[in-house]
């Protein structure tokens, strides 16, 4: 019987060794093979016989690679941009991964990861609430994302990825205003600087008013000249305005400024205390005497409704609330004075609860202190007027 030995027929493989003997093809050393980049080799094998004449046949031999799970996915994504203020559920972004074994790779998120959600085929990523994306208050966001092959064993790995939002414009949200009391019955009164609630630091805007009772310039909020507000309007009501940003996209909202109007209906009368007409936060003879300059300088009359916001620098001269200046103002007050001293009442048989008044602050005149108050005053006319008679004699002298 005779012996089969092998051997390569044509070009020996420059990867197997052929045991001539046995026939078994093995790796050369140094050598491997990668499923990744050769699928298959084909070899092709003589078999001869030692008789002679020596007989042989050949055969083409395919070798298959079998693939085998020796890499794990890599994360390729480690930045995403993302504009703030995304939609809670919309893709705002998606993770690229690779594998070198060339399976699918699968997509999670650290399991206590409760803020976002990502798509296990596709890799895009949303938000599961809210305000997650908010440039203002965290501009920076890290994910620890995972990645899966299907090879067997399956292999994993996990990257962090860092979301950098994107500073979006974000619509203002609220308005007010420094000086929100309005007095009724005032005419052009300021009540100060609009303040803009916004997200966008350094945001300029243009504010109209939508009630024409109500005037904006540069900012500054204003009753209009000839308006003003009646003791029938509400005590509490809301401006609306109409807010324009200058530059980006120059948006335009309408949002509103919360105003209180005071309850007194009497423009030229102290509404916490009719008596204190100077505001001194004291009843005292000062209070008359600033009537009685009014009468002297301007006389009895009416008094301007409503009252211009220009004078409310000035004392509030309607004691008795009958829209006049006029002496009956000093008697009620003279009156006020005198109760006090004898009985402890607002004048004119009311009390302190029944006129309205909060916590009257009242001073005890007596007789003698109205004595000192108008020798007083006429001792600084007398003074008066006798430097006047001294500086005409000095330009008589002069002159002549």
């Amino acid at each position: 019987m005779n012996r089969v030995r092998f051997r390569y027929a044509g070009t020996p493989s420059p990867l197997f060794d052929l045991n001539a003997d046995t026939g078994v093809l093995t790796l050369k050393p140094n050598r491997t093979l990668d499923y990744e980049t050769v699928q298959s080799y084909q070899v092709f094998v003589e078999a001869f016989d030692d008789g002679v004449p020596s007989l042989a046949t050949s055969a083409s031999i395919n070798i298959n690679v079998l693939d085998v799970n020796e890499f794990a996915p890599e994360v390729l994504t480690t930045t995403l941009s993302v504009l703030e203020n995304q939609p809670v559920g919309r893709a705002f972004g998606r993770i690229l991964a690779t594998d070198r074994d060339r399976t699918s790779i699968r997509f999670s998120l650290s399991p206590s990861e409760t803020r976002f959600a990502i798509d296990p085929t596709s890799g895009e990523l949303s938000s599961l609430q809210p305000g997650l994306l908010d440039f203002e208050t965290q501009p920076l966001v890290v994910l620890n994302v995972i990645v899966e092959d299907a090879g067997t064993p399956p292999r994993s790995s996990q990257s962090q990825v860092s979301l950098v939002l994107r500073d979006a414009n974000d619509p203002p949200t609220a308005a007010n205003v420094s000086k929100p009391i309005v007095l009724t019955n005032v005419a052009g009164q300021s009540l100060g600087t609009i303040s803009i609630l916004d997200q966008d630091v350094g945001q300029a805007y243009a504010i109209r008013s939508l009630d024409n009772r109500f005037v904006v310039t540069q900012g500054q909020l204003t009753m209009a000249a000839d308006a003003f507000l009646r003791g029938s309007d509400p005590v509490q009501f809301v401006l609306p305005i109409l807010v324009t940003e200058i530059g980006s996209g120059n948006a335009t909202y309408q949002l509103s400024i919360p105003l209180e109007r005071t309850l007194s209906a009497k423009p030229w009368q102290n509404a916490i205390n009719r008596f204190d007409v100077d505001r001194s936060l004291n009843v005292n003879p000062l209070d008359v005497l600033a009537l009685i300059e009014a009468l002297n300088g301007k006389g009895a009359g009416k008094l301007p409704q409503p009252r211009l916001a220009t004078t409310l620098d000035l004392p509030d001269y309607d004691v008795d609330g009958d829209g006049e200046l006029t002496p009956l103002d000093v008697l009620n007050l003279v009156n006020q004075l005198n109760g006090q001293s004898l009985g402890g009442v607002n004048g004119e048989g009311e009390s302190s609860k029944d006129s309205g008044i909060s916590n009257p602050s009242l001073v005890d005149v007596s007789p003698e202190t109205w004595l000192s108050a108008f020798s007083q005053i006429e001792e600084d006319d007398r003074i008066l007027r006798k430097r006047s008679s001294n500086n005409q004699s000095r330009r008589d002298r002069v002159s002549s």
